[in-house]
């Protein structure tokens, strides 16, 4: 594995490190409400502002990098393929169930870009499912990661 693959590799076990311990931190406050949302003290609005930020760069990066690394490791042709493609070819490796999940994670990642700040129901709603997809993520990124550093 190459310096830079390996740097990849570091950056996004931070992300899923700092991103556990946040989903372990709030495992107590789950699943949020919208009174939770209102009420929230200090403390749990920076926890949650890091799984959001976590959860992301986490997927970006994923998204934009670590893929491709994987694929390159399983001898894959990467050159013009769309990231439907590459999310095929993942399902073909079992990396993940179906492509319906990536879809949900992106999905997610582009809400949680978003402030609700009138609306805390909605962000109720849009930190449960960051709470709830983000072990999917972790569980895709360590598959991904075994295969890379095993190759």
């Amino acid at each position: 594995m190459d310096k830079q693959a390996e740097s990849f590799l570091k950056i996004a076990d931070i992300h899923v490190k700092t991103l556990q311990a946040t989903l372990d931190d709030l495992r107590d406050k789950y699943p949020f409400t919208e009174g939770f949302v209102i009420n929230m003290q200090t403390s749990d609005l920076r926890t949650l502002e890091t799984m959001n930020s976590r959860f992301g760069k986490l997927q970006d990066l994923m998204g934009t990098k670590i893929i491709d690394l994987y694929l390159i490791s399983e001898s894959q042709p990467i050159e013009g393929l769309s990231m439907l493609d590459k999310i095929h070819k993942l399902e073909k490796f079992n990396i993940i169930d179906d492509e319906d999940i990536w879809s949900q994670l992106r999905r997610v990642r582009n809400n949680i870009s978003h402030e609700y700040p009138d609306a805390p129901e909605l962000a109720a709603r849009q930190l449960n499912h960051v709470y709830r997809l983000a072990p999917a993520l972790i569980a895709i990124y360590q598959k991904l990661a075994q295969s890379i550093r095993a190759a």
